[in-house]
């Protein structure tokens, strides 16, 4: 009762502790009031220490191990993330309020209720400091580890030096920690002080309060200070491994780590903290330590679970193309699922060894070692996570029935990651009726199919069908008597079989023989013979067998059996037959339900999963199969719009034709203008948003950009991302050397394969892996250029109206070509071209530059834009290098030229050739409403820089030019 009525209050030994005591207890005092005024003799000491001790540090101490044992044994590492540094939680450990709270109590009693002077005080508050700690009462455990280092310090009295001056400084030394170098006999008699303990819990203890600075700085003066124990060395690491940890400093905190390991309590704690470690090697990029310790976790631990995902981690981490390598630790999984003591982790075993057997490219020994995953699995998580890989593989192999069914088993609330779910939710609706639609096709197919065969031939189908039919239904394929009902057609009444020829004898129906034959003839006259079968049962269980059953080569008649219940209804031959489409009119129903299931499941691609390949796979296919469908116009118009969407221009200009030939004043032929369907009116507002941050990041406004970007994103998911936005995005990162960021954009757009910048993508993404590499090579490669006899065609703006035409200009063969292929009765004075508007004049004779115009491009993507046509003129124009140069026309207009032409129609002939590959080889990232081509003389471009006016220049070549500008 007066222990809850007082404040905790701290004390140094030697000091007296003031309380405000109830009235009741004024007159009474705790022995922590009694320090000053009884001596402190060995008796008193032995037993002060001995009762503080046992009866309240060793019994609080217990329950907070009890706390902390109970939180680790509830909690469960998620090995496919980076593991917690820690095996439990702090929100575990403060759910226990009530246990929290007895310990603070004995902490408190254990401080007041003793002498001050006993050995057991300081560890009294370092167990209180621990304990506020738990509770997530950082602010109150600072006060307690902080005021540990004040109380017991190594003076009397105390000190108030701040961490780190050097006021304490003796014998050349400085140090903060309190020196424990005791000889034996205070060895034997005395007691460990805790305050560096306490040094070390105050750092902790900084860090999960986010005081990262100062938790650094206590740490740092800890690792220099000679005086720190050995005994702590350890714990020192790991407080140091742990600051790198939350600071994301993967590669420091692996270092300190390893430190801990021969100190681990257990062969299990020390197997994980191996995998902590291989994992931070792995994120900073040491995949060579990454494999080792992830091979020493998997030998020393006892958990199966992280065993198996130790050993697909150190297979990921070296390399993927060694395909014995993975063949041989496909082999060691499988050879661990077959060992007994590992029969309840075999579903965690069979997934890991189908991950690596994907790695092996094999998807069919993939999904069997899925389907042995969640076979008899009783961890709803991971049965949920391979029902989830296995819908994906389906997916990706365009198996969408039985992907739906896979998706169809995953429990939404099982899977870990939020991509899944995310994924899950996105696919699983709509793959419904894509599902629903393929088997459409398929039974409107098989039906056909069936259709077609000679009469004779198809009658012997179905009746061996039909046979088989009524063995599924349990029915016996007996001719020799109608299953029809006499009682029906004769009305017969049914005799009395308990009665009739009976009356004599008192033996029960069943137990004689006679009665019983009797009866069951009486029942076959009456009612026809029947199977003694339970069939309504035996039904039901063989249509869920065949719901759940994915069959390859179901043929026709099940088709029938799935569509035309009332057939199976009678399974007969005639009712089979009944449903062939044999006559025009069935052929035509048969016809436009295929139509409609590929235009169903195109648009369902197109619009809900945004899975463009797919859609242009199905509308392709109607259109092959069905080149008059009523909806071709619509359907050519939805073709055009994916080839567009994926990148594919050869592709989108001939659908776009061919939508214009066929509907030349069609109304979808109208919108190709908008380059949008009925069904992208509502999508147009997301294409929108996320054309205006491409614009954004291609005008230099990244940080906008990236802003509005996380929030499209958080709105819109992924599924609306173009390769163009990637791309620039990742050019972007790149140049931030934010290299891993650029790689995942590059990782999502090789997913498009379709794409012409997929190839490009795999490219930059070897080359930023091997970013540090190559820069290091450079730097210390040591290049004398060699003099240029060419050199550069414009040195400076001010030469390009004397630019010289001898070696600075392009000597295109054509050019001799062209001349010597002039008649010789036209004079060249009367032939050429000369037109002038204001202050620009256009001469045909003159040399012209090629200028592709650049409208509102930051300088990052101009670059990449100059870097592209260097690229692609070294590659077709080898034998004559083309002069390159950028001018800045005005504040929103670049121009990369090129060249100069010594000819004016060589200049045109190089755009009529590099146009068409612009959009599709070039700059495939780039709009094409950013990007112009046109010609320019030297003379005019001095113009041009000095008026500023190019929609002026622009209008003389339109009137010098008008079929070219």
């Amino acid at each position: 009762m007066l222990l809850s009525t007082l404040n905790v209050a701290f004390a140094q030994p030697g000091s007296t502790i003031y309380l405000n005591k109830p009235e009741k207890y004024e007159n009474r005092k705790l022995g922590s009031e009694k320090t000053e005024d009884r001596k402190f003799n060995t008796p008193r000491h032995i037993y002060q220490n001995m009762v503080t001790h046992y009866n309240y540090f060793f019994n609080a101490n217990n329950k907070l191990n009890g706390v902390i044992t109970r939180a680790k044994s509830s909690f469960r590492d998620d090995y496919t993330e980076l593991l917690p540094f820690y095996d439990f939680t702090l929100d575990a450990t403060a759910q226990e309020k009530s246990e929290i709270d007895t310990i603070i109590y004995k902490c408190t009693a254990g401080v007041l209720l003793h002498d001050l002077r006993n050995d057991w005080v300081d560890d009294m508050y370092l167990l209180l400091g621990k304990t506020y700690y738990y509770r997530k009462d950082f602010d109150s455990a600072t006060d307690v580890f902080r005021y540990i280092n004040y109380a017991f310090a190594p003076k009397d009295d105390g000190y108030d030096i701040p961490i780190g001056s050097n006021v304490s400084n003796n014998d050349s030394l400085f140090s903060i920690s309190t020196n424990e170098k005791r000889n034996i006999y205070k060895k034997l008699t005395t007691h460990l002080p805790v305050r560096n303990e306490a040094l070390l819990w105050l750092a902790h203890t900084y860090t999960d309060n986010n005081r990262v600075n100062e938790a650094a700085s206590l740490l740092e003066i800890l690792k220099s200070d000679p005086q720190f124990p050995k005994r702590l060395q350890n714990e020192l690491h790991e407080e140091i491994a742990y600051w790198c940890y939350t600071q994301r400093a993967y590669d420091s905190a692996a270092v300190h780590l390893i430190y801990t390991l021969r100190y681990q309590p257990t062969k299990q704690d020390r197997s994980r903290k191996e995998f902590l470690i291989a994992q931070l090697y792995q994120l900073s990029g040491n995949n060579e330590k990454a494999t080792e310790y992830f091979m020493q976790s998997a030998s020393h631990t006892i958990n199966p679970v992280q065993e198996a995902y130790a050993t697909l981690n150190g297979i990921r981490v070296m390399s993927k193309t060694d395909k014995a390598f993975l063949l041989q630790k496909q082999k060691q999984l499988l050879q661990l699922a077959r060992k007994d003591k590992y029969i309840l982790y075999r579903d965690v075993i069979y997934y890991a060894a189908a991950q690596v057997t994907l790695e092996l490219h094999d998807t069919a020994q993939a999904q069997k070692l899925l389907l042995k995953s969640v076979t008899g699995s009783t961890n709803p998580q991971q049965r949920s996570g391979s029902f989830m890989l296995l819908g994906d593989i389906n997916y990706d192999s365009k198996d969408y029935v039985a992907a739906h069914n896979y998706y169809d088993s995953v429990e939404e609330a099982q899977l870990a990651h939020t991509a899944e779910k995310e994924r899950l939710l996105q696919r699983k609706p709509y793959l419904s009726a894509i599902a629903a639609n393929v088997t459409t096709i398929h039974n409107e197919d098989s039906l056909q199919q069936l259709a077609a065969l000679p009469p004779a031939e198809r009658t012997a189908v179905v009746k061996k069908e039909l046979k088989r039919l009524r063995k599924l239904k349990g029915l016996k394929d007996d001719n020799s008597a109608d299953n029809i009902n006499p009682a029906v057609q004769m009305n017969m009444t049914a005799p009395d079989l308990f009665t009739a020829g009976n009356t004599n004898s008192g033996e029960w129906y069943f137990n004689n023989p006679s009665l019983k034959a009797s009866g069951v003839s009486q029942f076959n006259t009456t009612w026809g013979k029947r199977p003694n079968a339970d069939n309504w049962r035996r039904n039901a269980a063989i249509d869920q067998v065949a719901k759940n059953m994915a069959q390859a080569g179901i043929d026709s008649l099940e088709a029938v059996q799935q569509n035309k219940s009332a057939a199976l209804d009678t399974l007969s031959s005639d009712a089979l037959l009944a449903n062939l489409p044999i006559t025009p009119e069935k052929k035509a129903a048969s016809d436009a339900a295929i139509m409609k299931a590929l235009f169903d499941n195109g648009k369902a691609f197109q619009n809900q999963l945004q899975d463009y390949p797919s859609a242009i796979a199905a509308y392709t296919e109607l259109l092959r199969r069905y080149p008059n469908t009523p909806s071709k116009e619509e359907v050519l118009l939805n073709l055009y719009y994916c080839y567009r969407r994926s990148g594919n221009h050869r592709g989108e200009d001939s659908t776009q034709l061919a939508l214009r030939q066929a509907f030349p004043n069609g109304k979808y032929a109208q919108m190709l203008d908008r380059h949008i369907t009925p069904e992208q009116e509502q999508a147009n507002t997301v294409t929108k948003t996320y054309e205006h941050i491409y614009d954004l990041f291609l005008e230099g406004k990244f940080e906008e950009a990236k802003q509005q970007k996380n929030t499209a994103d958080s709105t819109y998911g992924t599924t609306y991302w173009a390769p163009q936005l990637l791309y620039i995005e990742a050019v972007y990162y790149i140049k931030q050397q934010e290299d891993s960021v650029a790689i995942q954009r590059l990782t999502n757009l090789q997913k498009d394969s379709t794409s012409p910048l997929a190839e490009k993508a795999t490219t930059m993404i070897d080359v930023l892996r091997r970013r540090k590499e190559i820069e290091s090579y450079l730097t210390k490669l040591q290049i004398t250029r060699a003099e240029d006899e060419n050199g550069p065609i414009l040195a400076d703006d001010s030469q390009l109206g004397t630019a010289r035409t001898g070696k600075n200009m392009v000597r295109d063969s054509l050019a001799k070509l062209m001349d010597g292929m002039r008649p010789i009765s036209i004079k060249l004075d009367t032939a050429v071209t000369i037109v002038t508007h204001k202050e620009y004049t256009y001469n045909q004779q003159d040399s012209q530059f090629v200028m592709i115009l650049l409208k509102k491009v930051d300088p990052v993507y101009i670059n990449e834009a100059r870097n592209a046509f260097d690229r692609y003129n070294r590659t077709n124009y080898y034998s004559e290098p083309i002069g390159m140069n950028v001018n800045k026309l005005n504040d929103s207009t670049t121009a990369i030229l090129l060249g100069p032409f010594i000819k004016t129609f060589l200049a045109l002939d190089y755009i009529n050739k590099t146009k068409p590959n612009t959009r599709s080889r070039i700059l495939p990232w780039l709009a094409p409403d950013k990007y112009e081509y046109s010609i320019i003389s030297p003379q005019n471009l001095i113009l041009l820089e000095e008026r500023k006016d190019l929609p002026v220049y622009q209008e003389l070549l339109k009137l010098a030019l008008p079929d070219k500008f």
